[in-house]
């Protein structure tokens, strides 16, 4: 499992190889505007955390709704309010 980062703040979420099994919903899908494939399946967990799929290589990416708010949160989204920042390290 490779864990992939925003910045120097620490993983956003995780890669998982190809023959890894998650119980997910389908969402959705993304696909290449030239040609028409897929290049990722959008789904979610019975908890409704994400995890996509990248079609042509198999694996498989998972993120949690508390590092979802972090980087929302360092993007701005609570830019003008002073609601707490969600830390990175808190999640295990």
């Amino acid at each position: 499992m490779k864990k992939t980062h925003l910045h120097d703040e620490g993983p956003v979420g995780e890669l998982h190889p190809p023959d890894t099994a998650f119980l997910r919903i389908a969402a959705g899908e993304a696909r290449d505007p030239e040609t028409g494939d897929i290049l990722y399946e959008l789904t979610i967990s019975p908890d409704s955390a994400p995890i996509i799929r990248h079609v042509p290589s198999g694996r498989w990416w998972t993120c949690t709704w508390r590092r979802l708010i972090a980087l929302a949160e360092a993007e701005g989204l609570n830019a003008e309010h002073e609601a707490p920042v969600v830390s990175l390290e808190s999640d295990g």
